[in-house]
């Protein structure tokens, strides 16, 4: 006499739930399904966020250096000696 195993519920919803991040393949009951296996601590809800980064308008491969020494106060500095007694 050979025993049959009985179908794996948990085990096809565990699949149903790493399969799809919805819950779609779970059928009408994935709230309830889904609020048992996190009480039960199978599975963890996280949120990802992702960024996308992508060049813009202004993007250049090679930046302009700014001059030295070009701006109003460097040059009055240069030119004035202020006395200090």
């Amino acid at each position: 006499m050979q025993v049959q195993n009985p179908p794996d519920v948990l085990r096809e919803q565990l699949v149903a739930v790493g399969a799809d991040s919805t819950g779609a393949a779970l059928g009408a009951d994935k709230e309830k399904v889904l609020k048992e296996l996190k009480k039960r601590k199978l599975v963890v809800q996280k949120i990802t966020k992702t960024l996308t980064v992508v060049k813009g308008p202004e993007f250049t491969e090679n930046p302009a250096k700014a001059e030295a020494g070009t701006s109003p106060f460097s040059s009055l500095a240069a030119t004035t000696r202020i006395a200090v007694t």
